[in-house]
């Protein structure tokens, strides 16, 4: 009897195109994503930021012009207990400005 591949959307699918070494498709990512969150929530593992530095910005950017502050921003952000990391994923990519008004840090307002 011949073996049915599972289609694309499923963990296993996703397994295929990386051992293939293809780029996942879309819904295979999402598959991914909907694993690893189901893992962690089994194991009480905290959630990984997943998104990139451009929304990042844009909702650390629109917490700032609502006036909310450090704690809220790292709260909605996912990064509480994790401000370092936030500080250098903001530098990394040029943004000095924002973890400064994060922050307020002395030495990066002055």
């Amino acid at each position: 009897m011949p073996r049915t591949l599972n289609p694309c959307g499923t963990q296993a699918a996703y397994k295929r195109h990386k051992a293939r070494g293809e780029q996942a498709c879309e819904p295979c990512n999402q598959a991914r994503r909907d694993y690893d969150t189901q893992l962690r929530r089994e194991k009480g593992v905290k959630p990984v930021i997943t998104y990139g530095v451009t929304s990042l910005v844009e909702d650390i950017t629109f917490l700032l012009s609502c006036g909310e502050g450090e704690h809220a921003i790292l709260k909605a952000t996912g990064y509480i207990g994790r401000e370092r990391t936030l500080r250098m994923r903001l530098n990394k990519y040029g943004r000095q400005d924002l973890t400064a008004q994060i922050f307020n840090t002395w030495e990066l307002a002055a």
